[in-house]
């Protein structure tokens, strides 16, 4: 009966002690330990090394997805691509908003000549960095997945895409160029027409823009992309016809060297 009571009390203080939050932290830390000295390891070009303390971190937490992440990292110097891949699909699972995850995840699928799913993961790349609004990293992802979706169905996306970026970077031209690319590529697909029309009106090229518009709508009448981009090709034109306009007046009355300035024809 001693003996039990003083087991139950012993129990309960093991118990009473043990806190959760403490048990994480040491955990995680010795985790992000792990991450530096892999990190130092994989620099100095020991792979195998670094594989092996990456995987003493994945051990302790299997979602630590930056581990997962750099081990992929050194499996594909080790040209284990079979390997690399497997992790980084991890990665995508864990963190599907991460970019970087679909970098090491395309990577080795192009190694493993699986380019149809490169470039895929090559396209979801890009896509995270433009939901972040890095549009230079996102564009630079979609320039990378027409390297290996030029003969799938995705290099019109690759296109329209990327003069997605442009159009963000104020490039309005490479934005035309490429959203003509998609249009070559997927005539029948209305986003080429948008992306166009789109490059047009920032450039303040409202005829232009006009014809792209009218040629979407054809394939969609009821595309609220195209229907907002005539409403503005509709009001461009509108105002550029009043500021030559009134360029004309001033002219009329000796004043020609500032219509330069009013003509609304400037471009990027």
């Amino acid at each position: 009966s001693s003996s039990s009571s003083s087991s139950s009390s012993s129990s309960r203080g093991l118990d009473e002690e043990y806190d959760p939050a403490t048990f994480f932290e040491e955990r995680e830390a010795v985790v992000e330990k792990c991450r530096v000295e892999g990190n130092k390891l994989f620099d100095k070009q020991e792979y195998e090394e670094a594989i092996a303390k990456f995987s003493e971190g994945i051990n302790l937490n299997s979602k630590a997805h930056v581990l997962l992440s750099n081990r992929s990292a050194a499996f594909a110097h080790m040209e284990n691509y079979s390997a690399a891949r497997a992790d980084a699909e991890q990665v995508v699972a864990l963190q599907p908003g991460w970019p970087k995850g679909y970098n090491r995840l395309a990577f080795a699928l192009s190694k493993l000549n699986q380019l149809e799913a490169a470039a895929a993961a090559k396209k979801q790349e890009g896509n995270c960095y433009f939901a972040q609004k890095e549009f230079k990293a996102a564009a630079q992802a979609f320039t990378e997945g027409l390297k290996y979706g030029s003969t799938t169905p995705l290099s019109a996306v690759f296109f329209s895409n990327r003069s997605g970026c442009y159009a963000a970077l104020h490039s309005y031209s490479k934005a035309l160029a490429d959203a003509e690319q998609a249009i070559a590529l997927k005539p029948d697909w209305v986003r080429g027409y948008s992306r166009a029309a789109t490059a047009c009106v920032c450039a303040k090229h409202f005829v232009e823009a006009e014809k792209f518009v009218s040629q979407g709508l054809e394939l969609d009448a009821n595309d609220s992309n195209l229907k907002s981009l005539a409403a503005q090709v509709k009001s461009g034109k509108l105002e550029e016809a009043k500021t030559k306009a009134r360029a004309q007046a001033t002219a009329s009355f000796g004043a020609a060297g500032e219509a330069g300035n009013l003509s609304g024809d400037e471009t990027e």
